[in-house]
């Protein structure tokens, strides 16, 4: 086969440099918030913490007299990132789960990114939507059980 020239193949359970530069970004994104939630101050009513960054209070409790779906979220990270577990899932379900899941993408993408593994790609496509679901069935359930709790309603 002469004049036939050899194809240039990616190589096999290598994925391009430019998805290895979005894993690291991804992973930097996520280390940040991880951060961040680690050098926060848990508040110890179970909401509020986000104030610690100068945000405002909470405007649908202010409007409505009840928890927004993502009440507690930032306490429940700053939880978690102290290892309280048990104290992140009471203060709210959804959170301690994004919490834990936010830390193990953090492992995979920096993997990924430092070593070119197709890993992700295989978990992303085992999962795929269902990841998506689960995650918006559970913010749905951690809501109602955040209403459930609330102080004024429960």
């Amino acid at each position: 086969m002469a004049g036939v020239s050899a194809l240039k193949l990616p190589k096999t359970g290598c994925v391009p440099a430019s998805e290895r530069i979005v894993c690291a970004g991804a992973a930097l994104c996520i280390l940040t918030v991880l951060v961040i939630a680690a050098s926060l101050e848990a508040a110890p009513v179970g909401f509020g913490t986000h104030t610690q960054l100068g945000l405002d209070e909470c405007s649908f409790v202010e409007m409505f007299g009840y928890p927004c779906a993502s009440c507690g979220m930032t306490t429940a990270f700053t939880h978690a990132a102290d290892f309280s577990l048990l104290d992140s899932f009471v203060t709210q379900p959804a959170g301690a789960v994004y919490a834990v899941a936010s830390a193990v993408a953090f492992w995979m993408l920096t993997y990924v990114a430092w070593t070119g593994s197709v890993a992700g790609r295989t978990v992303l496509h085992a999962i795929g939507t269902k990841l998506l679901w689960g995650g918006l069935i559970l913010l749905g359930l951690a809501w109602a059980y955040k209403v459930w709790t609330w102080p004024t309603l429960g």
